[in-house]
């Protein structure tokens, strides 16, 4: 534990120096900015910046979120950001040399760059699980299939320990010390079939985990639906929380919502057989009286939102 510990402590000062800007934007983020006075509030939760794009730049926009051209992204943002706040010209324009502070203003507010650098750093983490399992590693499992794990299986899930929801890039925090303390567990339910030989490492572990919470954050409390699809997507193919009540959530607002329903539907009555028949009843209720967040499994999730 105190190799693991050291080993963060390294992963800050990589931070500190702005190798990993999810983290450091994440660390920084707080609901409500104020750039200079009232008049020019900018918080996270002003008109999502997906909206504020372009309609004839809209495919483009999506086309770099897909393919992690992160900057391209950010840029379509920031274009239309000062086009629906004039205001913001002065400091926003794209060209203009920003402070740090709005830098980091802008890299919050700006959803769809906050997912292209989700979706990148989830790449890089699990390129090693992807490697190990050669032969068509995202193949969904067929319905009929046994969901068994073998060491024959050739899923890259079972190469990646499962995500997980938290604040991990704060030293001490309780997300990260327990963390650690599991890592060393090679039979925890989270842990994949071959951890004891070739775990992965803890910052990479770190990013893994703080990727995929802000994908979570970004569908749950910005209702942004390419959020709500990655997850979908994530939870085909085997990667996705160890928690039903969680997942419950996720997929009943995302068909609440409307996104990609009849594929949400489908996966919400999936994780609803996990669940008792009473305790998923009292889900639904909640969930169509718009009362999930009161849920005691479920206000930890909900407290996100604040967080990132």
């Amino acid at each position: 534990m105190c190799q693991e510990k050291n080993r963060f402590k390294v992963l800050l000062g990589w931070v500190s120096r702005g190798v990993f800007s999810l983290l450091s934007l994440c660390f920084l983020a707080s609901p409500a900015l104020s750039l200079a006075g009232d008049e020019t509030r900018f918080t996270i939760n002003a008109a999502p910046s997906f909206e504020l794009v372009a309609q004839d730049k809209q495919d483009l926009y999506k086309n770099a979120q897909a393919h992690g051209f992160c900057q391209e992204v950010l840029e379509l943002e920031q274009e239309g950001l000062v086009r629906a706040r004039p205001e913001f010209k002065s400091r926003f324009a794209v060209g203009t040399e920003l402070s740090p502070v709005d830098q980091t203003a802008l890299e919050i507010f700006a959803l769809g760059y906050r997912r292209c650098q989700a979706l990148k750093h989830l790449s890089k983490v699990l390129a090693v699980p992807k490697l190990k399992a050669g032969f068509a590693p995202y193949a969904p499992l067929s319905p009929l299939s046994s969901k068994k794990i073998k060491e024959s299986d050739t899923r890259f899930t079972h190469f990646a320990p499962k995500p997980r929801l938290g604040i991990f890039f704060k030293e001490n925090s309780p997300a990260l010390n327990k963390l650690i303390e599991d890592r060393s567990n090679p039979k925890g339910l989270d842990r994949p079939i071959d951890w004891a030989k070739s775990p992965m490492p803890l910052d990479d572990e770190i990013l893994l985990h703080t990727a995929f919470t802000d994908l979570v954050v970004l569908a749950v409390c910005h209702s942004f639906d390419e959020a709500y699809k990655d997850l979908g997507k994530f939870y085909d193919v085997e990667f996705s929380l160890l928690d039903p009540f969680v997942n419950f959530a996720i997929f009943h607002e995302a068909a609440f919502l409307n996104i990609a329903a009849p594929s949400m539907k489908r996966r919400l009555a999936d994780v609803r057989v996990q669940l008792p028949e009473a305790i998923g009843t009292e889900l639904d209720e909640q969930g169509t009286s718009r009362q999930l967040h009161k849920h005691p499994r479920l206000t930890g999730l909900f407290e996100l939102c604040g967080a990132y």
